[in-house]
Protein backbone atom coordinates (compact mmCIF):
# COMPACT_ATOMS: atom_id res chain seq x y z
CA UNK A 1 0.00 0.00 0.00
CA UNK A 2 2.67 2.11 0.80
CA UNK A 3 4.24 1.50 -2.68
CA UNK A 4 0.62 2.62 -4.07
CA UNK A 5 -0.08 5.53 -2.05
CA UNK A 6 -3.25 3.73 -1.01
CA UNK A 7 -4.96 3.74 2.27
CA UNK A 8 -6.79 0.66 3.61
CA UNK A 9 -10.26 2.03 2.84
CA UNK A 10 -9.14 2.99 -0.76
CA UNK A 11 -7.01 -0.91 -0.96
CA UNK A 12 -10.52 -2.44 0.38
CA UNK A 13 -12.61 -0.66 -2.11
CA UNK A 14 -10.57 -1.48 -5.28
CA UNK A 15 -10.17 -5.45 -4.13
CA UNK A 16 -13.62 -5.51 -3.77
CA UNK A 17 -14.43 -4.78 -7.55
CA UNK A 18 -14.14 -1.01 -7.19
CA UNK A 19 -10.88 -0.98 -9.08
CA UNK A 20 -11.20 -1.75 -12.75
CA UNK A 21 -6.95 -3.11 -12.76
CA UNK A 22 -8.28 -5.23 -9.69
CA UNK A 23 -11.24 -7.34 -11.49
CA UNK A 24 -9.05 -7.82 -13.77
CA UNK A 25 -5.52 -9.09 -12.27
CA UNK A 26 -6.05 -12.68 -11.81
CA UNK A 27 -3.89 -12.80 -8.63
CA UNK A 28 -6.20 -9.99 -7.27
CA UNK A 29 -8.94 -12.61 -8.42
CA UNK A 30 -7.78 -15.33 -7.11
CA UNK A 31 -7.08 -13.71 -3.20
CA UNK A 32 -10.53 -12.23 -3.62
CA UNK A 33 -12.31 -15.52 -4.26
CA UNK A 34 -10.20 -16.64 -1.23
CA UNK A 35 -11.02 -14.52 0.92
CA UNK A 36 -15.12 -14.34 0.04
CA UNK A 37 -14.63 -18.32 0.42
CA UNK A 38 -12.83 -18.20 3.71
CA UNK A 39 -13.74 -19.68 7.14
CA UNK A 40 -11.86 -16.66 8.02
CA UNK A 41 -14.16 -14.40 6.44
CA UNK A 42 -17.47 -14.56 9.12
CA UNK A 43 -15.20 -14.01 11.93
CA UNK A 44 -13.98 -11.22 10.21
CA UNK A 45 -16.91 -9.69 9.67
CA UNK A 46 -18.01 -10.26 13.13
CA UNK A 47 -14.79 -8.22 14.55
CA UNK A 48 -15.35 -5.31 12.28
CA UNK A 49 -18.85 -5.16 13.61
CA UNK A 50 -17.82 -5.46 17.26
CA UNK A 51 -14.44 -4.90 18.15
CA UNK A 52 -12.66 -7.01 20.58
CA UNK A 53 -12.44 -4.81 23.83
CA UNK A 54 -9.30 -3.31 24.28
CA UNK A 55 -8.61 -5.44 27.90
CA UNK A 56 -6.38 -3.46 30.85
CA UNK A 57 -6.05 -0.36 28.98
CA UNK A 58 -9.68 1.41 30.46
CA UNK A 59 -10.16 2.93 27.26
CA UNK A 60 -13.74 2.31 25.88
CA UNK A 61 -14.27 -0.46 23.30
CA UNK A 62 -13.67 1.04 19.54
CA UNK A 63 -17.53 1.26 17.12
CA UNK A 64 -15.89 -0.33 14.73
CA UNK A 65 -18.49 -0.74 11.67
CA UNK A 66 -21.38 -1.29 13.71
CA UNK A 67 -23.76 1.32 12.11
CA UNK A 68 -22.61 0.51 8.68
CA UNK A 69 -23.04 -3.10 9.09
CA UNK A 70 -26.30 -2.80 10.83
CA UNK A 71 -27.86 0.02 8.02
CA UNK A 72 -26.76 -2.76 5.17
CA UNK A 73 -28.52 -5.70 7.16
CA UNK A 74 -31.54 -3.93 7.36
CA UNK A 75 -31.19 -3.22 3.92
CA UNK A 76 -30.74 -6.41 2.82
CA UNK A 77 -33.29 -7.91 5.31
CA UNK A 78 -35.85 -5.38 3.44
CA UNK A 79 -34.54 -6.62 -0.23
CA UNK A 80 -35.41 -10.57 0.94
CA UNK A 81 -38.65 -9.44 2.10
CA UNK A 82 -39.91 -7.69 -0.58
CA UNK A 83 -38.35 -10.11 -3.35
CA UNK A 84 -40.30 -13.06 -0.79
CA UNK A 85 -43.50 -10.83 -0.83
CA UNK A 86 -43.31 -10.88 -4.71
CA UNK A 87 -43.16 -14.21 -5.15
CA UNK A 88 -46.14 -14.98 -2.70
CA UNK A 89 -48.15 -12.20 -4.84
CA UNK A 90 -47.82 -14.19 -7.85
Amino acid sequence: MDVQNIDLPTFLDALSWGDEGCIQDAKIQYARSSLMHSAELPEILRRWHKPPARSQTGHKRMTGARRAMEKLAADWALEVLDRELEYIER
